[in-house]
């Protein structure tokens, strides 16, 4: 029990030690917060663009309420119909976006994994995003060997790794809206890029929309001439009809799922880093260091 008293640290003890190291403790502080200054000054500034999407309805399947209608009809004719079970076209949306097939169809504009992986400033005078040199020569459009990636020009998976860090894409669980945002170090390229994955995820899902009608098409006029019941031949010719309008609506409607309520934006703002937060953590930091320092020499002393 005396021992437990008698290496107890006393407030008036740590008082005096902090008075005899008060210089060395300032010094400690001062170079932590110079620390996180530093950082604070290189970190370049990044700017996020962002965009509030509706999904036109959850499930849009013109073809789903009447299969599942008639699917009982034509089990009694011995017809299997495919069903007709609906799919969150939110989270299709999402996926599609994060996937790295979508990745790849975007990388097809070789602009995109040069402006993604080889960037090295940007000029806010003139809004000109600078290439760095030494990754990437414009003049004879090649990559070069460089300290950054392993075999000059930066892997699928790198890429897939830079674009996933830098996208975000949600749901509101509320209004079911889509939140999407694309963080880069020129807001211009985070824009035009928003926009172009906006586009791009539209298009795909229309195609993929009319090649499924298509298909659904081609399936039910091999099945109308196989059918002796009257009421499934009038079923069937309702869905041929479904199918039809739906493959009508996909071909004539650009903006066929992704309808934007706020187009992306031009981010005159950035968004990161928060320099002020650096420095706050970088003092909180030299005071952390600060009390653990006095905690050990306080200790020490108490041993000898």
């Amino acid at each position: 029990m005396t021992e437990i008293k008698e290496s107890f640290i006393r407030f008036p003890e740590l008082i005096n030690l902090v008075e005899e190291k008060l210089k060395f403790l300032l010094f400690l502080l001062l170079l932590s917060i110079l620390s996180s200054l530093i950082v604070a000054l290189v970190l370049p500034n990044t700017y996020k663009s962002e965009a509030l999407i509706s999904i036109d309805a959850p499930d849009q399947n013109p073809m789903s309420s009447m299969l599942d209608r008639y699917s009982g009809v034509a089990s009694l004719a011995g017809i299997s119909l495919p069903s007709g079970a609906g799919q969150d076209k939110s989270l299709l949306v999402i996926e599609t976006i994060k996937s790295r097939d979508f990745l790849r169809h975007l990388l097809k504009d070789k602009e995109i994994k040069i402006n993604l992986m080889a960037y090295a400033s940007f000029n806010p005078s003139t809004n000109e995003l600078l290439i760095d040199k030494e990754i990437y020569d414009e003049s004879n459009e090649i990559w070069l060997e460089n300290d950054f990636y392993d075999q000059g020009e930066p892997t699928f998976l790198e890429v897939y790794e830079i674009y996933r860090e830098n996208l975000s894409a949600s749901q509101d669980k509320v209004t079911g809206f889509v939140q999407l945002s694309f963080t880069h170090i020129s807001p211009i390229f985070a824009q035009n890029f928003l926009e172009r994955i906006i586009d791009e995820a539209n298009n795909l899902l229309r195609i993929k929309a009319i090649d499924e009608a298509d298909h659904s098409l081609n399936f039910l006029r091999q099945l109308l001439p196989q059918i002796a019941e009257k009421e499934i031949q009038i079923s069937i010719n309702s869905l041929i009809k479904q199918q039809l309008q739906s493959k009508m609506l996909a071909s004539a409607n650009q903006d066929y799922l992704l309808k934007s309520i706020d187009r992306p934006f031009f981010p005159e703002k950035k968004s990161d880093p928060q320099r002020s937060l650096i420095l706050v953590m970088g003092f909180m930091i030299g005071i952390l260091i600060n009390f653990i320092y006095l905690m050990i020499v306080a200790t020490l002393r108490k041993l000898k």
